[in-house]
């Protein structure tokens, strides 16, 4: 299910830009069966991204949203470990530097281990967060 291959200036190497909604619920209906691990929707404001996942997710999600801390993000996330967790216009997290420490966790989809030598049982054991969009970090 490809996505355009045509890359826009200053844009990652393995971002995909969709043109379409039926493309955009064609990748959102893949998350929420589970095929990918972690998606992050970049666009304008009012071209509806929200209101797709909501639709695709059914209710099944925990929503973080607004003035959330980094702190009250983490006991949501624990709290809500076995759902979907959709991160949404968070912009206060940028500014904090705990809060881009915990999104960057929350982005890490490879299995880490603290020291170098030693093993994890999965450090994020559930399904972890999922969301607007990441989805089961570190699994």
């Amino acid at each position: 299910m490809p996505g355009t291959k045509k890359r826009h200036r200053g844009q990652p190497h393995k971002v995909l830009h969709l043109t379409t909604y039926q493309r955009l619920e064609e990748y959102l209906g893949a998350f929420a069966q589970g095929h990918f691990h972690l998606l992050i929707l970049v666009g304008a404001g009012g071209l509806a991204k929200s209101r797709s996942v909501r639709a695709v997710l059914d209710g099944k999600a925990c929503w973080i949203e607004g003035n959330a801390t980094p702190f009250g993000m983490y006991v949501k996330l624990y709290r809500h470990r076995d759902q979907f967790v959709v991160i949404d216009d968070v912009d206060a997290l940028y500014a904090d530097r705990s809060g881009v420490r915990l999104l960057k966790c929350l982005c890490q989809t490879e299995e880490a281990s603290p020291w170098p030598g030693t093993r994890t049982r999965g450090a994020w054991s559930g399904r972890g967060s999922r969301g607007s969009s990441q989805r089961k970090a570190g699994s």
